[in-house]
């Protein structure tokens, strides 16, 4: 058997709020200055924030208004479904957090190799297209992400933000063996109150993929 596994985490997971604090930091200075050059990391744990890199730029970035953007957008996702009695929301909000911001200007040292022709910084990514899926991205990916996607519009106040999915599936066989998805909720229910909520989800994503439906589910297999 030829077994692969992707996992995907949701935008209320301390790696994606992360990701998305570093990406509109990126983002808020390119629309100022176009030639910009920005490094930057973020690390998140518990109410602490650290934002640290090099920025290069005409642009100075109010780095908290920015954090506040992420995590208003983040607990105002489920928004459209407020009526259904979604709440998806994060438990703290940026006026919570302890904003750490360390960032310097790129060493001119690394400027002179690459700010003709290059990205800014050093680097070597890759990538290719599959026709595995119509997104033209590989099965496990686009599964993970369509059931987190389908997890989040789902009007249910017992489930939080924070979630990963995991799906394994057999290149061989052409099946789904495992789906797990691990998720953050309220404190007055159990896993056995929402299982049948995801396991219906993972079997709608499967489904829409033509796919398999006797793959095992996990479920916050830890408790």
């Amino acid at each position: 058997m030829k077994i692969i596994t992707c996992e995907q985490v949701s935008n209320g997971h301390p790696d994606k709020i992360c990701d998305q604090i570093a990406d509109a930091i990126v983002t808020d200075c390119l629309s100022h200055d176009k030639d910009s050059r920005v490094a930057i990391e973020c690390l998140f744990k518990n109410r602490c924030l650290v934002i640290a890199g090099e920025l290069t730029s005409t642009h100075e970035p109010d780095y908290k208004a920015l954090v506040r953007q992420v995590f208003d957008r983040i607990n105002n996702g489920g928004a459209e479904n407020s009526d259904a009695g979604l709440d998806y929301k994060l438990d703290i909000t940026a006026d919570d957090l302890d904003i750490t911001i360390l960032v310097d200007h790129q060493s001119s040292d690394i400027a002179l190799g690459v700010n003709t022709g290059g990205a800014g910084d050093q680097g070597m990514m890759f990538g290719y297209a599959t026709n595995e899926t119509p997104e033209l991205l590989p099965i496990t990916f686009v599964l993970a992400t369509r059931f987190l996607e389908l997890l989040k519009a789902y009007p249910c106040r017992m489930l939080k933000a924070d979630a990963k999915a995991q799906v394994s599936y057999d290149y061989d066989s052409g099946k789904i063996t495992t789906f797990l998805c691990s998720v953050q909720h309220t404190p007055d229910v159990e896993v056995k109150d929402f299982r049948p909520i995801i396991e219906k989800l993972m079997v709608r994503t499967a489904t829409a993929y033509g796919l398999n439906t006797d793959f095992e589910k996990l479920i916050n297999p830890t408790g």
